[in-house]
């Protein structure tokens, strides 16, 4: 009877073909160091032997550092024990094959020939010839059909290695396949990491945006809206509205000022403003007939909030004194009888998108060249490198754009880039891994000598 034979499959998660991946190699065995039938009688010692109460060898070695070779129960091999490499001891076969850097060394480690010595020539695999015997070591990243999965152990290595293989991961519909696919996340590509600009890039599926409110500049996109002719627009409703629609389906739809009452709460690195400027205009709002109801109109010279606070007087006594009551402004006028009477002043907090249908015809009162809708005009991805610097986490990053984007309900929320649409870019997809999940995997790899070989 030969000594019973620990095998060892160190399987990792291999990764997709053409991405990187982390080795999580399959290795089969272990110096399996056995007792041939050329030594009478030991099979029935070893069966009278327990773990409790083992069978031990006496060994002859010219050092004593590489005695006890093993006993003749599976799971003790206490050479692994005193086994060194790069200056470290390893309590476990297990543990030495997660640190070694590569396969040769993993190799030796395990066979362990530095410690057979001047017995290495009672060693080989001819069990009529030899009197002891071993398995050589073995490591693979995919295990095929003829493999047994009791045979071999997954270990997932401490590093990245590299490896080069040939093949695809095909779908198993009945999930019985040996690999599961893992979970995937997008990451922003940052504007100053230069590894972020060789990924597999996608955009977001983006309808409109919106801007960030009480936050700061603290959203993925800086946007430059452009006003859209009155009398273009006019001309859409009645004669082309198709136009309109394309806007919302291809583009990013249409904008109008949101305008809010004037406080002294006002903080202006809150919110956007007027194309993200650091001026904070203020308006007064005349009514009018139709759509909109009302025409905002800026103060005399356009009068910014820091000269409004400057203005503002305790009690009104003329058209255009400013007052403030409870934190709020007020604008006085004349009502054409010498009565003054008060409004609310307003600016601007940002664009807001309006959906199709509210985009109307608008009154005839308006001035030919009053601004009322917006489009976009371009688009920057405001992201770069968060504050720990590390280049290698994605996670580590920042956005410092005013606007966040709201994506087109019911689709998907990214999209791959092709040639048209590569300037558009924003994201990256993380590398695919599949795991091993032998008979319940949704996947099976199929090694393929014509497929595009894998590096990691």
């Amino acid at each position: 009877m030969k000594k019973g034979k620990r095998l060892f499959l160190l399987s990792g998660a291999v990764l997709v073909f053409a991405f990187i991946f982390f080795v999580t190699t399959l290795v089969q065995t272990m110096i399996t160091v056995e007792a041939s039938s050329m030594m009478p009688g030991i099979e029935t010692i070893v069966e009278e032997n327990s773990k409790e109460a083992p069978f031990r060898i006496l060994e002859i070695t010219e050092d004593e550092k590489k005695a006890e070779l093993g006993y003749y129960v599976a799971g003790e091999e206490p050479y692994i024990k005193n086994y060194e490499y790069d200056g470290k001891t390893f309590s476990s076969l297990e543990e030495g094959l997660k640190a070694i850097e590569n396969e040769e060394e993993r190799k030796a480690f395990v066979e362990a020939k530095d410690y057979l010595g001047q017995i290495s020539n009672m060693i080989g695999d001819n069990a009529d010839q030899y009197p002891l015997t071993y398995e050589q070591y073995q490591e693979k990243y995919f295990l095929n059909s003829t493999d047994k999965t009791e045979d071999w152990k997954e270990v997932t290595l401490d590093k990245r290695r590299v490896a080069k293989i040939k093949g695809v991961y095909a779908s198993n519909k009945d999930k019985t396949g040996d690999y599961t696919k893992g979970e995937q996340s997008y990451y922003p590509i940052r504007e100053d990491v230069v590894s972020d600009q060789d990924k597999v890039k996608y955009r977001e599926n983006i309808a409109s945006f919106s801007y960030t409110e009480g936050m700061g500049a603290v959203s993925p996109y800086n946007i430059e809206f452009e006003a859209v002719d009155n009398g273009q627009m006019e001309q859409w409703l009645q004669s082309d509205p198709k136009v309109i629609a394309d806007e919302y389906q291809q583009g990013y739809g249409f904008y109008i000022n949101d305008y809010r009452i004037l406080t002294d709460t006002v903080d202006k690195t809150m919110f956007p403003g007027e194309d993200n400027s650091d001026k904070i205009l203020v308006y007064r709002a005349m009514p009018i007939q139709g759509y909109p109801h009302y025409q905002y109109e800026p103060l005399q010279n356009q009068a910014t909030l820091e000269e409004v606070e400057k203005a503002v007087v305790s009690t009104p006594t003329k058209e255009g004194d400013i007052t403030k009551s409870k934190d709020t402004y007020y604008y006085w006028s004349d009502d054409g009888t010498g009565k003054l009477i008060k409004e609310n002043l307003y600016y601007i907090q940002g664009k807001e998108p309006i959906t199709y249908k509210e985009v109307l015809e608008l009154s005839k009162d308006l001035p030919s060249n009053y601004e009322y809708y917006y489009k976009v005009k371009n688009v920057t991805f405001a992201c770069r490198i968060g504050q720990t610097g590390n280049v290698n986490d994605p996670e580590s990053y920042e956005y410092y754009g005013w606007y966040y984007p709201n994506y087109r309900s019911g689709e998907d929320q990214y999209l791959l880039v092709d040639e048209s649409t590569k300037d558009l870019a924003t994201y990256y997809i993380s590398e695919e891994e599949y795991h091993l999940t032998k008979g319940t995997g949704d996947y099976d790899f199929i090694p393929d000598e014509n497929a595009e070989e894998v590096a990691g």
